[in-house]
């Protein structure tokens, strides 16, 4: 990302790293493809702007807060297994300003296998939490009705 290379060796050598929703890393390991196919049966002739992302993980580390800003927000374990964490915006007030570990008390929690997809309801709170070696990708789309609103907040 923004014109820093990473070798892929470093997660060999390295007891802990982390690469965080990498769109170049999608395209450069070819999983943009398959993963636009995996997430076939959740798209509509209205879904537009698809994007997808990929992070790996190694060691313990656990992700910052995000919300669900799109229409469909899928996080998809590719290998290993991480924890999500799920988080209903009616507590939107009450996380603000937590930290994560705080966070837990208002959180649905929810284990992913490899292989496993889990949509994140608009406008929800999630953060994830990974052991070990994990490659996590995400996909957000919006529909056409959405996508100029979601583009501009």
């Amino acid at each position: 990302e923004k014109d820093t290379y990473i070798s892929l060796d470093m997660f060999k050598d390295k007891e802990e790293m982390s690469l965080y929703q990498s769109k170049k890393l999608s395209k450069d390991l070819n999983l943009h493809t398959h993963i636009m196919e995996v997430v076939k049966p959740f798209t509509t002739r209205m879904t537009c702007h698809p994007q997808t992302y990929v992070s790996l993980f190694k060691g313990y580390h656990m992700v910052p807060v995000s919300q669900g800003t799109h229409d469909l927000n899928l996080v998809i374990v590719l290998s290993g297994s991480c924890i999500l964490y799920l988080i209903n915006p009616k507590h939107e007030n009450e996380i603000q300003g937590k930290s994560n570990h705080q966070l837990k008390k208002w959180s649905h929690k929810i284990v992913l296998k490899p292989n496993s997809i889990l949509s994140i309801p608009p406008q929800w709170f999630y953060l994830y939490e990974c052991k070990g070696e994990v490659v996590i990708s995400e996909y957000h789309s919006d529909t056409y009705g959405t996508y100029l609103y979601n583009s501009i907040r």
